[in-house]
């Protein structure tokens, strides 16, 4: 499982920083290593003969028992420019059969194409319910991207209603863009709060919250972004990306809550 990704673009190449959770799951004890591997493709299909190897990790056997998960980190940095291309994880074990290892333990993620200096995907991570609880995603800065993609499991009122929080720190004065994306027969709310405790509302358009706001004032602003059900539960995609600041450009799609 990949619980990270995260892709800047640097004038002495581009840097990638990949995070993943690896579960033996397997049917028999390992005797050998495990290896991860992170390919760069410039499509979904993997081809070994043309595609780049940037970064490998191994588990050893005596490391990675049945039904262990082991986290392992990835950084290839200094690359030749990799926005919009993809990122190959292939999860190899000598206990494996090829066949088996053609068909499971690949995980595909492509790489920026929006344009952002830096692109960062994550994994919504429980217990982030509350405020308190916030899972971080970190700074963002101008022309920056950062994408989480989580699960609410109950809508119902009280203290058993699943809510996700996140905290981001806004770098400097920005336009932030959020787009809160999910099935249509849902309706996710997505409410922006500042460091005065003044709030926002993403407006629901066909499967999508969205609003575009600006944070003029300051550095380093404080920001909780929280997804609530209204109605339905299920998977969602949330999308935070900053522009520049246009002197002309005004707020709007956010409405102050009572």
């Amino acid at each position: 499982m990949l619980t990270k990704f995260k892709h800047k673009i640097r004038a002495i190449g581009d840097r990638i920083t990949a995070k993943l959770r690896v579960t033996n799951v397997g049917g028999v004890v390992l005797t050998g290593p495990t290896s991860i591997q992170m390919w760069i493709s410039s499509d979904d299909i993997l081809d070994p003969n043309s595609d780049d190897l940037v970064a490998m990790a191994e588990i050893q056997a005596g490391d990675f028992p049945l039904g262990k998960s082991v986290n392992v980190k990835l950084k290839p940095q200094g690359l030749a420019s990799v926005d919009g291309t993809f990122a190959i994880f292939v999860i190899e074990s000598a206990d494996e059969s090829e066949q088996q290892a053609a068909l499971e333990n690949r995980v595909l993620q492509d790489i920026g194409g929006r344009g952002c200096v830096k692109d960062s995907f994550r994994l919504e991570q429980e217990s982030n319910n509350t405020v308190t609880q916030a899972q971080s995603l970190g700074k963002i800065g101008l022309n920056e991207c950062v994408t989480v993609t989580g699960v609410l499991t109950n809508n119902k009122t009280g203290v058993v209603r699943d809510e996700d929080v996140f905290q981001l720190t806004v770098k400097q004065p920005t336009t932030l863009e959020i787009i809160l994306t999910h099935d249509a027969a849902d309706n996710f709310d997505a409410f922006v709060f500042g460091p005065t405790g003044q709030a926002g509302l993403c407006t629901e358009m066909a499967g999508e919250e969205t609003c575009s706001f600006l944070v003029l004032d300051g550095e380093n602003i404080p920001l909780d972004i929280i997804i609530s059900p209204f109605v339905g539960v299920g998977t969602y995609t949330l999308d935070v990306q900053t522009t520049v600041v246009e002197e002309a450009e005004v707020e709007i799609n956010v409405f102050p809550l009572p």
